[in-house]
């Protein structure tokens, strides 16, 4: 049983990396790319002597093998050095959202810290990979945006008890009165306190493995076929889409196996298909594309920011609002997969756009 300590870093220059670091691990994984202790101790800017140390100390300690080497062939891992890896994978799919929350916070403590002029503004909802793209972009503008990944409800309920200052949603487009998402996301919003802002729209849809071996293409398919399928959260966008969508195939949640098996974010549920943990999950294209698995295109969805009327007229806010009105953010926006940012930044007529009123 391993005893995990977590520490971190200061630098002055942007972080490259959104994960937390291990050295063994950053050892086995330059091992099995490169299949050399000596290519691997230069990729990580290492001794050769240091690096075989270290790696005698981490077998002795473990008391197995972690290298298999041969005369003449590259060098192996063991079996241990390889579900080592697989571990590291599985934590980095299932805390990532974690991680890199965990990161911007204390980024933003200690830059709040050393430049009094910034202004912090806090956000809570849904999860996107562009809004840590975002983060970055404001930060010029002297905005330390705090990012708290949690789900839309969560989001919309922080906003509505005055936790935060943005609140980060989605619902499909053109979604009915009668949709999942008004159940959940009315009572609590009261429209005419709030404002109301589109950040981006977005395809949310099924993955699968590459190939689309089963030939899915619908919840209907995923029960047909007995597929394995991954779910995400209640009062996540994401599982109001899949509560629509089941109502309107008109099928049974419990004929879709793994209807109960729930996983943080969209880059859990894709993770879970590449490992061949699942066949088929909802998620938004953009991670589909980062593992490499096929994706069938299902619902549009908008992506809102929801403020109280005060607080979207302070300074800050409108900076934030002028980025995501910008010709270079939407330009940015468009190098993700699965996005459309025409109307970022436009202020949304909320009983337009929410039918529910």
């Amino acid at each position: 049983m391993f005893n995990i300590d977590l520490t971190y870093q200061l630098s002055a220059q942007p972080s490259q990396r959104n994960r937390i670091r291990n050295s063994l691990i950053e050892m086995l994984g330059a091992i099995e790319r490169l299949g050399s202790l000596s290519a691997a101790a230069r990729e990580l800017d290492m001794s050769y002597r240091y690096f075989w140390g270290e790696m005698k100390r981490w077998e002795d300690e473990l008391g197995q093998q972690l290298v298999v080497s041969h005369q003449g062939r590259a060098a192996e891992l063991s079996a241990l050095a390889k579900k080592l890896l697989w571990a590291e994978h599985q934590i980095q799919a299932r805390h990532s959202l974690q991680i890199e929350g965990l990161r911007a916070s204390i980024e933003q403590v200690f830059a709040a810290a050393c430049d009094p002029s910034a202004s912090i503004l806090s956000f809570s909802g849904c999860f996107d990979p562009s809004l840590a793209l975002l983060r970055e972009e404001v930060r010029s503008e002297k905005i330390l945006l705090d990012l708290r990944y949690s789900s839309s409800r969560q989001g919309l309920e922080d906003l509505k008890n005055q936790r935060c200052v943005i609140a980060g949603f989605n619902v499909p487009v053109n979604c009915p009165p009668t949709c999942s998402a008004a159940k959940k996301f009315a009572p609590l919003m009261q429209p005419e306190t709030l404002t109301m802002w589109h950040y981006a729209a977005r395809t949310q849809g099924m993955a699968v493995a590459r190939g689309n071996p089963l030939g899915i293409h619908s919840l209907i398919d995923v029960a047909r076929k007995k597929a394995r399928y991954v779910n995400r959260k209640e009062g996540t966008g994401t599982r109001l889409v899949f509560d629509e969508l089941v109502h309107q195939s008109g099928i049974s949640e419990k004929s879709i196996i793994g209807f109960d098996r729930t996983e943080p974010s969209h880059v859990a549920v894709a993770t879970a298909i590449a490992c061949g943990d699942a066949d088929a999950g909802l998620c938004i294209e953009i991670e589909a594309a980062r593992q490499g698995l096929d994706f069938v295109p299902l619902v549009i969805e908008n992506y809102y920011f929801a403020m109280r009327k005060e607080q979207a007229m302070l300074p800050e806010c409108l900076r934030v609002k002028d980025v995501l009105y910008s010709q270079r953010w939407k330009e940015r926006l468009k190098g993700f997969a699965g996005y459309y940012s025409q109307d970022s930044g436009e202020t949304v007529d909320i009983y337009k756009a929410l039918p529910w009123w």
